[in-house]
């Protein structure tokens, strides 16, 4: 059989092997029989995620089909083969009950006085397989791409003893536990902080910042609305009579038609030029937004906005909220971003913020933006937007108790982030043999 080589980088002089080699299966199953319930369940893509292999996507298969199937057992690689967006994602399965695997999954089951699974999966997740996959293994169209069993089986990589393959398994597990321990966090946090938040623009807070009590347990501490039971000093209005009041002074998005900058335009170095995709988790991602430059900006005619104004993204991304950092004189927004400019003496920007993140409004939004072909909601009908308006000392300790989970919520999304480049170099230099697991290990103990 011919051999084509893995182009991972081999700092250690392992000697090479191929699929074929390093594994005793290494094929795709067959079609499933489907029915209503059965002990047997069936493998497709779906079960096959980035993460873990996830059972709750296998469906039940004919426990009379048993002729002609492939079985997956305990520590088998599971390599998705077809399909753009899903063909090269790789799983261990480590399920305790009977799968048959379908057609659209290849099983590899590794020799196991050679292989060690998680080691066979970190290096088909590593950007060099996912190249080499691309490069020599894909067969078909751009919607219809196979993975060839031929060409796959034929690919030869460096190979660690198995005792390294071993110990650089337990690293990789060690910081994939962390990693799910922190997802987890973020996503219990994601849930309180949601349900914060509608309590908080539903009942608001006393005296002391504590949440009122609700209006089934306290129903004089509140007066009914067009948005409902709210708080008895809490006044409703739209954005158009806050603009009227002057609780807002300046609504306005980014420049339209012939005057509005193209990609020729954008330079390393300038004033940043806010996109609707530039704004995420609640922030403005100023280091891979497009800039412009000075001369440029101070040649348009709209769209200038500075620190403290709230955006609002409205159109195709609709529903992203950031407030303008204190550091940041000038920004340009695109015609996709509106930014408010309040009276921060009658309305708090982070008050403002908070409520364009809540659930209410951003489900009236939704609505109002799926009206039009592309998700869209123009200034003007922005105007009509519904606004809750507490008295400002209020405003102010809803923003506090909002920005107190939140920021544990931020903490915990930078420390995934700095999780996930470790894990990231850790590939780049354990997969590679640039550093030695042993090594790694024994500076480990030291420290």
């Amino acid at each position: 059989m011919f051999e084509i080589i893995v182009d991972i980088p081999n700092y250690a002089g392992w000697n090479r092997k191929s699929i074929d080699q390093l594994c005793s299966i290494a094929r795709r199953g067959t079609a499933p029989v489907y029915v209503e319930n059965s002990s047997i369940k069936a493998i497709g893509q779906r079960c096959v995620t980035h993460g873990d292999f996830e059972p709750i996507f296998a469906r039940p298969h004919s426990e009379k089909a048993t002729s002609n199937i492939l079985e997956a057992e305990k520590n088998d690689v599971l390599l998705n083969s077809t399909g753009t967006g899903t063909i090269g994602r790789s799983v261990i399965f480590d399920d305790p009950g009977k799968y048959i695997v379908d057609g659209h999954v290849t099983v590899l089951r590794p020799h196991k006085e050679l292989v060690d699974s998680r080691w066979l999966n970190a290096v088909i997740r590593s950007k060099w397989f996912q190249s080499h996959l691309e490069r020599f293994c894909y067969t078909g169209s751009t919607n219809q791409l196979e993975l060839s069993r031929t060409y796959l089986n034929s690919s030869s990589l460096p190979i660690p003893p198995e005792e390294e393959q071993s110990q650089i398994g337990d690293v990789l597990d060690a910081i994939d536990t962390q990693i799910r321990e922190t997802e987890a966090i973020i996503a219990k946090l994601q849930q309180v902080k949601q349900g914060l938040l509608h309590d908080l623009l539903t009942r608001g807070v006393d005296e002391n910042g504590e949440l009122r009590p609700s209006y089934e347990d306290a129903p004089e501490l509140y007066k009914s609305s067009e948005l409902g039971w709210i708080p008895v000093n809490w006044t409703c209005m739209n954005i158009g009579e806050a603009i009227t009041k002057k609780y807002i002074m300046e609504v306005q998005d980014g420049n339209h038609g012939e005057i509005h900058p193209k990609t020729s335009d954008f330079v390393k170095d300038g004033v940043p030029f806010i996109m609707a995709n530039d704004i995420q988790n609640n922030k403005i991602n100023f280091d891979k937004c497009y800039r412009i430059t000075e001369k440029q900006y101070e040649s348009l005619r709209i769209g200038f906005s500075t620190a403290s104004d709230v955006l609002l993204s409205h159109k195709g991304t609709v529903g992203q909220v950031a407030i303008v950092p204190d550091d940041c004189e000038k920004i340009m927004l695109t015609p996709q971003v509106t930014y408010y400019r309040c009276d921060a003496e009658q309305l708090a920007p982070q008050y403002l913020s908070c409520w364009f993140l809540g659930s209410y409004f951003q489900k009236i939004l939704s609505a109002l933006s799926a009206q039009s072909t592309r998700a869209y909601i123009g200034i003007l009908a922005q105007r009509e937007l519904p606004l809750l308006f507490p008295p400002k000392r209020e405003q102010l300790m809803i923003s506090e108790r909002y920005s107190s989970i939140y920021n544990r919520y931020d903490f915990e999304l930078t420390y995934l982030k700095k999780l996930k480049l470790k894990k990231s170099g850790l590939m780049d230099d354990l997969l590679t043999g640039k550093v030695r697991v042993t090594e790694l290990l024994k500076q480990k103990q030291a420290s």
